[in-house]
Protein backbone atom coordinates (compact mmCIF):
# COMPACT_ATOMS: atom_id res chain seq x y z
CA UNK A 1 0.00 0.00 0.00
CA UNK A 2 2.59 2.39 0.56
CA UNK A 3 4.07 1.64 -2.66
CA UNK A 4 0.96 2.50 -4.19
CA UNK A 5 0.96 6.33 -2.57
CA UNK A 6 4.68 6.77 -3.00
CA UNK A 7 3.83 5.77 -6.93
CA UNK A 8 1.08 8.57 -6.59
CA UNK A 9 3.10 11.07 -4.98
CA UNK A 10 6.09 10.49 -7.73
CA UNK A 11 3.20 11.12 -10.41
CA UNK A 12 1.92 14.17 -8.53
CA UNK A 13 5.74 15.82 -8.85
CA UNK A 14 6.25 14.93 -12.64
CA UNK A 15 2.63 16.35 -13.21
CA UNK A 16 4.11 19.56 -11.36
CA UNK A 17 7.57 19.75 -12.88
CA UNK A 18 5.35 19.27 -16.37
CA UNK A 19 2.67 22.11 -15.78
CA UNK A 20 6.11 24.25 -14.53
CA UNK A 21 7.99 23.75 -17.32
CA UNK A 22 4.76 24.39 -19.76
CA UNK A 23 4.21 27.08 -18.15
CA UNK A 24 7.56 28.83 -17.80
CA UNK A 25 7.92 27.95 -21.75
CA UNK A 26 4.64 29.70 -22.47
CA UNK A 27 5.88 32.82 -20.30
CA UNK A 28 9.75 32.92 -22.58
CA UNK A 29 8.01 32.58 -25.93
CA UNK A 30 5.31 34.91 -25.00
CA UNK A 31 7.96 37.39 -24.06
CA UNK A 32 10.21 36.68 -26.90
CA UNK A 33 6.82 37.77 -29.64
CA UNK A 34 6.12 40.52 -27.19
CA UNK A 35 9.93 41.64 -27.53
CA UNK A 36 10.07 40.94 -31.37
CA UNK A 37 6.68 42.76 -32.22
CA UNK A 38 6.87 44.98 -30.13
CA UNK A 39 9.91 47.43 -30.57
CA UNK A 40 10.05 49.22 -27.82
CA UNK A 41 13.25 51.92 -27.13
CA UNK A 42 16.14 50.35 -24.67
CA UNK A 43 15.02 50.97 -20.88
CA UNK A 44 11.33 50.93 -21.37
CA UNK A 45 10.29 48.54 -18.78
CA UNK A 46 6.77 47.25 -19.68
Amino acid sequence: MADFFAHLNYVNIAKFWLAAGAGWALLEAARTVHGHFAQRPAGHNE
